[in-house]
């Protein structure tokens, strides 16, 4: 299954997120752009946020991959619209200033592909090292190369759990929302 969550345009690309469990989806790499090739997991659950962009001229794909990690076939995340849990990564919403492409969402993997930026807020793992059952993620990516700038959990490690026919299900903090000016980003 596939869905998109966001869709947004600058004037110049249009740029799309949501989440994949596709082993084919159709990714095309970028030369200096981040690119996943794979869906990040072998788990059956797993899924990942991809990222689309087009040009608003022609329509033409310019750049689409899949973003996230492995997922934790031992807790699911309660969210997507079929009322199904998944492991793994959503992307929520996506926005850019014409500059930065800024992207938002959900995880549970522990090895979601993060980058630090000198001087910018930065949690390297989950639950800021805790057992958080699952964090929000930003990312920031150029929008001229489609190069990671940023990327990093945002949560803390006190989730709530619960366990329903056999299924643990995780419950902890989102990103559901993304705005930016050219000068500050908003999440909600």
């Amino acid at each position: 299954q596939d869905q998109g969550n966001s869709i947004f345009s600058d004037g110049t690309h249009v740029w799309v997120t949501g989440w994949t469990n596709s082993t084919d989806f159709p990714v095309q790499s970028v030369v200096g752009a981040y690119n996943q090739a794979n869906l990040g997991g072998p788990q059956a659950s797993v899924q990942n946020a991809f990222i689309l962009e087009f040009n608003c001229s022609n329509s033409s794909r310019v750049w689409a991959t899949y973003y996230g990690g492995g997922g934790n076939a031992a807790m699911v995340i309660p969210s997507n619209q079929f009322g199904q849990g998944f492991s793994g990564e959503s992307g929520n919403s996506i926005c850019s200033d014409g500059k930065n492409v800024w992207m938002t969402g959900v995880t549970n993997s522990t090895d979601l592909p993060t980058k630090n930026l000198a001087g910018t807020y930065y949690q390297a793992n989950l639950g800021g090292g805790g057992t958080a059952s699952n964090n929000a993620f930003i990312l920031q990516f150029s929008c001229v190369t489609g190069a990671s700038i940023w990327a990093t959990y945002y949560g803390g490690s006190n989730s709530s759990t619960m366990s329903s026919f056999g299924v643990t299900i995780g419950i902890g903090d989102e990103g559901n929302g993304i705005s930016s000016d050219g000068k500050n980003v908003w999440v909600t």
